[in-house]
């Protein structure tokens, strides 16, 4: 893990400012805190409701095929 080597100063409503180079083109984190009070933030993507729908839509599917319980793609669907 990199060292930070600046400060980061909580302003009086309670934000920090992340730098440019630690964001990495993320605008979202999921927040860690761990015993010792130390926090450590996750890089997020954020999704339209209709992709989320999608990825749980193809998890089922593969979960499924994985189970054998798929012996045809649906006509609809084309290749």
């Amino acid at each position: 893990m990199k060292k930070l080597k600046k400060l980061l100063v909580v302003d009086d409503r309670g934000r920090i400012t992340l730098p440019q180079k630690l964001r990495k083109k993320a605008d979202t984190f999921s927040v860690k805190e761990n015993e010792d009070g130390s926090i450590i933030l996750f890089p997020q993507a954020s999704v339209s409701i209709k992709d989320a729908k999608l990825v749980q839509n193809l998890k089922i599917s593969i979960s499924q095929a994985k189970n054998g319980e798929i012996e045809d793609l649906p006509e609809d669907w084309t290749l």
